[in-house]
């Protein structure tokens, strides 16, 4: 079991490297592909399921597709100038980010061995009845201003991305 979890964990951290230096926009979004299918399986292995079954279906099954669609339906020059730009090897930008993910790294390092795991039998409580109640109770409202949002979202990524082609 714990070789599995390595895998995945290697999978997501092998994907997300390759996802952000890939040279190609379109594999780009295929390796978040991949890395997000990663993550819902590390959610599996931390007894997540609800949170796993919601990283499939909210972050893979939606906003994956939102990107897909954006990459696809933009214009290719706009993409093959951004493409130049980006792999410059040396370029302030870059080496600020690169002096940032390690002090993050290192931040985020430091908190997890300074903190006292407390490992115990794992839980049998099944809170995806309580969490389905809730939606379309409590929360309803807040669950559907969401839906809403997001249709606004996809609506005005095809509008802008269509907006310097013909509409016939």
């Amino acid at each position: 079991m714990i070789v599995m979890f390595y895998f995945f964990a290697f999978f997501t951290l092998l994907l997300a490297v390759y996802a952000v230096t890939a040279p190609n926009l379109v594999r780009s979004v295929f390796a978040l592909f991949g890395c997000l299918c990663g993550v819902a399986g590390l959610y599996v292995f931390a007894q997540a399921d609800f949170i796993a079954v919601a990283q499939i279906v909210v972050y893979v099954g939606g906003v994956l597709v939102v990107l897909l669609f954006g990459v696809m339906l933009s214009d290719k020059a706009v993409l093959a100038q951004v493409d130049k730009a980006v792999h410059r090897v040396f370029s302030l930008p870059k080496i600020l980010a690169l002096l940032s993910t390690v002090a993050l790294a290192v931040f985020l390092i430091w908190q997890v061995m300074g903190y006292a795991f407390n490992v115990g039998a794992p839980t049998t409580v099944n809170t995806i009845n309580n969490i389905g109640v809730n939606t379309v109770s409590v929360y309803l409202l807040p669950f559907e201003l969401l839906a809403v949002l997001l249709l606004m979202v996809l609506i005005g990524t095809v509008y802008i991305a269509r907006k310097g082609t013909s509409a016939e």
